[in-house]
C-alpha cells in the first residue's frame, strides 16, 4: 500500500503504525511480512504485507476495515500493488477500499 501522510500528522501516524503493527503481531500469526516504511521527508508511507494464505489475508483486510477511519485521519491511501492471483473475495475487498489494484502475475518458466 502506498499512502500520503497528511500535513502535520506524522507523529499521530507513527503512533497508529505502532498500534497496528503490535496488534497484527499479537493476533495474526499467519502474517509473514508486515513492514512499514516512511520517506525521509515524512510525507509518504509504503506498507509491505505478505500472508500465509488467503484466509489470513482476508482476516487482516477485515481487521483493517475497523482501523480505516483512524488510518484515514492521518493518511490518504493512494494505491495497492497485488502480486500473484487474488481470490475473488480479496479482490472485492481491495476494490471496496477505493484504491486501484495493479496485480502482477508471475511468469511461468
Amino acid at each position: 500500500m502506498n499512502a500520503r501522510i497528511k500535513d502535520g500528522a506524522l507523529d499521530e501516524f507513527r503512533a497508529l503504525m505502532a498500534e497496528m503493527v503490535a496488534t497484527t503481531e499479537a493476533n495474526e500469526p499467519g502474517t509473514l511480512i508486515y513492514e512499514w516504511f516512511i520517506s525521509d521527508d515524512g510525507t509518504r508511507c509504503y506498507i509491505y504485507e505478505r500472508y500465509a494464505d488467503s484466509a489470513v489475508a482476508m482476516a487482516h483486510i477485515n481487521w483493517f476495515g475497523t482501523m480505516a477511519t483512524k488510518f484515514s485521519a492521518f493518511a490518504n491511501t493512494e494505491s495497492f500493488t497485488a502480486c500473484g492471483s487474488l481470490p475473488d473475495e480479496i479482490s472485492k475487498a481491495f476494490s471496496g477500499l477505493g484504491a486501484p489494484i495493479m496485480p502482477i502475475v508471475p511468469v511461468s518458466r
